[in-house]
């Protein structure tokens, strides 16, 4: 009996075992060959390989592989279409979005259409209208209409797609398509994760039909306002301050900003903060008052609501350096008042704590006296993220000061450039090369690079040699080139690990509480084995959260403290069609295949990561536990947990 157990046992599980050795054996001969070996697997006759190919194909794909890739979209090898062929034709349509080459011989636009209005397959629709958004100019409409699309498969909600397409890439100067896509059904029966896209769409251009008042209008106006009286989604309503703005519903932006879910309130007041004197009139201020005091202030404040000792004493009725103490003051020193900069500046010189002075330094920006007290007398012996923070604030100071040859060349910015920690130099070496047209034959500039490259030449600091070498080319007027340095690469993880990495989840302990994440170790291989070597070798105990951006990421990884550090190595990106959905987690990078240590967790959906970081993960545990994260936040422990 045992033995005939066994046999079947063995025929059950042989299939997916032979599988996965071959997907094993294709990975690994990818990243060896840095992605020459793409083009056998696309090609292959082995329903897995091919599968993992045009998966791979997001990441290493090049123009050259187009035509195999078109191969896979029509489903050619096959003489009937199986379920599990629209699964390898979803991933190549993905795969022709993420190479984005329209003008190629062999232009995928054409079957991308063809595909989406003809397929009966919902993965492979919705993949075919997001690699249109990332193929067609931004001033090109879509080839496909929803009127022909929905007479071909009305099953699939196209109108979805669509939305999720326009927001995927900011494609949004498209009336008539948003018209249609409005006219379809009730916005209320949609995937929550196309009604964000949608009120992302709708506000980030004003289309006449919502804000104008012609009778052919109505239709569409009364429907989306019929919608937003009507969301419960609060992914959905964070997006809505926006979209009130836009087309001037002051009553809809004021209901956000006396929500009690602070998510949904702070996106409307930072609306209201962006607005000038005219808009006052437009605010209720009894209701926002008693909905939360320090909102109320903050808006006061920004509309000098409030003198100056009525500003100070709510000041001090907050504790010292907390979160609404520094953003208070933030707001009062939007204009430079000196009352505001010797409140921020003496709070700052009060704290030793690192993460709490770095704060107070980010609302200096508009304070050029205390700019130059720091850096003449704290810069060169603060700590690397502070000085980083300090770097930060002076370039934002000479990025809206028209002047800012002046006050930074020679004065500065050449201080600045005798700092040799590798985040300060990285920094301004990104920042100047983006003004490189206008510093171009600066022979201050370039003598400088050439002085300071010799001091990054080794693994640890490659990211900032690179960085330096990327902006010397730039500023170079004699028409030479220096050579990049090669990155190192860790090695690609063993069969036994890639197999045992398949299922498992890592545990973070917080100083505000635990959060757990299941990681896909199929999907992202490197990437998984990469954080648990880093969780084995206790790489994260202790490491603050550098990064956090309300209802957008919160970002760890960093020794450093400011985004600047990493391992002296890099592994490879895995771009395998995700999507950053709500409490995903990412690694953090500086371009393809760059990606080391830093990880971040996603807090609302985040369509403009999709496809340009590496997602691995979701949390599935301690979701309330990431609203409590603040910059300094520490993890105390990272461990690896098997789901069995």
């Amino acid at each position: 009996m045992r033995i005939i157990l066994f046999f079947i046992a063995f025929f059950l599980t042989a299939p997916s075992i032979f599988s996965q050795n071959k997907i094993y054996h294709f990975d690994l001969s990818l990243i060896e060959s840095n992605g020459a070996t793409l083009a056998d697997g696309l090609k292959s006759a082995d329903y897995d390989i091919q599968l993992r190919a045009a998966q791979q194909a997001a990441t290493w794909g090049k123009a050259e592989h187009i035509p195999d890739l078109l191969f896979l979209l029509h489903n050619f090898r096959n003489s009937i279409t199986l379920e599990r062929h629209y699964e390898t034709m979803a991933a190549a349509a993905y795969a022709l979005g993420q190479i984005g080459i329209a003008e190629h011989e062999m232009s995928p636009v054409d079957d991308l259409q063809a595909a989406a209005l003809k397929q009966p397959n919902r993965l492979l629709v919705k993949e075919c209208w997001m690699a249109l958004a990332k193929l067609l100019p931004e001033t090109e409409s879509f080839g496909v209409r929803l009127e022909d699309a929905y007479k071909n498969n009305p099953e699939i909600p196209h109108n979805q797609y669509a939305c999720l397409a326009l927001a995927s890439r900011k494609r949004i100067n498209q009336s008539d398509l948003v018209k249609s896509i409005l006219s379809f059904d009730e916005i209320l029966n949609w995937e929550e994760e196309a009604r964000v896209a949608l009120a992302q769409v709708l506000s980030r251009t004003d289309y006449d039909f919502l804000s104008g008042n012609a009778p052919s209008d109505t239709l569409y106006k009364s429907k989306v306002k019929r919608w937003i009286q009507n969301e419960q989604s609060k992914y959905v309503r964070l997006q809505f301050g926006r979209l009130a703005s836009r087309y001037e519903w002051w009553t809809l932006l004021n209901d956000l900003a006396c929500s009690q879910d602070e998510q949904i309130a702070e996106p409307a007041i930072q609306v209201m903060l962006a607005k000038d004197s005219t808009f006052i009139s437009n605010i209720f201020w009894v209701d926002l008052k008693k909905a939360s005091a320090f909102n109320y202030m903050r808006v006061g404040i920004h509309f000098n609501q409030f003198n100056h000792d009525q500003i100070r004493a709510v000041l001090k009725s907050f504790p010292d350096h907390s979160y609404e103490q520094v953003e208070m003051a933030g707001v009062w020193n939007e204009k430079g008042h000196p009352d505001a900069q010797n409140f921020i500046m003496h709070q700052y010189s009060e704290t030793d704590d690192l993460f709490q002075r770095i704060s107070w330094v980010k609302k200096m920006s508009h304070s050029y006296l205390f700019i130059d007290t720091l850096l003449s007398k704290d810069f060169f012996t603060s700590p690397p993220a502070l000085q980083n923070a300090i770097v930060e604030c002076a370039l934002e100071y000479g990025k809206s000061n028209a002047l800012f040859s002046e006050t930074l060349f020679p004065g500065w910015f050449a201080m600045l450039w005798t700092s040799q920690d590798p985040g300060v130099l990285a920094q301004l070496a990104t920042w100047t090369r983006e003004r490189a047209e206008k510093l171009k034959g600066d022979a201050f500039l370039i003598q400088t690079l050439e002085q300071t490259l010799p001091l990054f030449q080794r693994s640890q600091t490659i990211e900032t040699y690179n960085e330096l070498v990327n902006t010397l080319n730039a500023v170079r007027t004699d028409g030479l080139t220096t050579e990049l340095l090669a990155t190192n690469h860790r090695p690609f993880p063993s069969e036994k690990e890639w197999k045992k990495n398949q299922s498992c989840k890592v545990k973070l302990k917080t100083d505000v509480g635990t959060v757990v994440v299941k990681l896909n170790g199929l999907a992202a291989p490197e990437s998984v084995s990469n954080l648990l070597q880093l969780c084995k070798d206790h790489y994260y105990d202790s490491i603050a959260f550098h990064r956090v951006v309300p209802n957008f990421v919160v970002q760890a990884g960093c020794t450093r403290g400011d985004g600047m550090s990493g391992m002296p190595y890099v592994i490879s990106s895995e771009f395998m069609g995700h999507n950053f959905a709500p409490l995903h987690i990412g690694m953090a990078s500086a371009g393809k295949h760059t990606e080391s240590a830093q990880w971040f967790i996603t807090l609302a959906y985040t369509p403009n990561l999709n496809g340009r970081y590496t997602e691995f993960g979701e949390v599935v545990r301690g979701k309330k536990v990431l609203r409590k994260i603040q910059v300094g936040t520490r993890i105390l422990k990272m461990r690896e947990q098997h789901l069995f």
